[in-house]
């Protein structure tokens, strides 16, 4: 049996793409997503660009159905922003997601006392290591933390959490049925036992650049402070330290082990921009 709410609101994400400045103000005219779509249907009340309009005349709610029932036989839980289960921390960023996926502990995704973990998939030894130490330090103190299940700082992060009993929360840039990274399944699950692990992409789309650095706005967004560990001038985590700033995020940077390398470059310049360089876990535990 469908939540007309759930479908109305899974419709709505998959005619209007991620992000979309457009779809939270047509959203707050309306203030009701099952109204809102059917007049997007009937062509009432919107002045939508033409190739939005192609994309609701034709879009088959079957796909929204079928999306619904796999998330059902699968464990995988819709959770729109309409319901009482979404993050209140991301309402308040710019563009939150209107559907979430996750298979885990939703009340993982409310926990105050949170941490962004981020930095290089190509990291060096020194760097993970870095990720791992501060990683149990926020745990064994209570404090979450959110990574985006990448290669590296990311996969670092999490299993140091894990490994220390805590709570980790993995959004991704691709479908929660996808296996990306290639081989991280086990530790998707790992995740999910205590944590979660979301997206706002459906269940089994393929990574693409574009959808990482549209994730970043949630990863800053479930944070209460984002701590970079090893980046170079075109590094995500930049994106994501970006999105944190606009949100008034803390930004805490391990200092670059190597000032003339280019894979440390990024941390360089958040520290020129006036991030808080961090030398202990103590530094960022004495201000969550």
């Amino acid at each position: 049996m469908y939540s007309e709410q759930k479908l109305s609101m899974l419709a709505l994400s998959l005619i209007f793409p991620a992000a979309s400045s457009l779809f939270h103000e047509i959203y707050s005219h309306f203030g009701n997503c099952c109204e809102m779509l059917e007049n997007l249907a009937n062509d009432k009340k919107t002045n939508l660009p033409d190739f939005l309009k192609q994309r609701v005349m034709s879009f088959d709610i079957n796909y929204a159905k079928d999306i619904y029932t796999y998330c059902e036989n699968n464990g995988i839980q819709i959770i729109t922003i309409e319901c009482e289960e979404y993050p209140l921390r991301l309402k308040e960023i710019d563009c939150p997601p209107s559907v979430l996926y996750c298979i885990g502990n939703l009340s993982s995704l409310k926990v105050q006392k949170s941490v962004a973990v981020v930095g290089a998939r190509k990291a060096c030894d020194y760097s993970v290591k870095i990720a791992e130490v501060f990683s149990r330090s926020l745990t064994e103190n209570g404090i979450s933390v959110i990574s985006g299940f990448a290669n590296g700082i990311d996969t670092a992060a999490h299993k140091a959490c894990l490994n220390s009993g805590g709570i980790t929360v993995a959004v991704l840039g691709c479908g929660i049925d996808c296996d990306y990274p290639k081989g991280k399944s086990d530790l998707k699950r790992l995740i999910a036992q205590n944590g979660a692990v979301i997206s706002e992409y459906p269940p089994l789309t393929r990574p693409a650049p574009e959808n990482f650095r549209i994730r970043n706005r949630i990863i800053a967004g479930l944070s209460k402070a984002i701590l970079v560990v090893q980046a170079g001038r075109k590094s995500g985590s930049l994106n994501t330290v970006s999105h944190g700033l606009e949100q008034g995020k803390d930004i805490y940077v391990v200092p670059p082990r190597d000032i003339l390398s280019p894979d440390y470059v990024g941390q360089s310049l958040l520290l020129k921009d006036g991030a808080q360089a961090v030398y202990s876990p103590h530094d960022i535990l004495i201000n969550i």
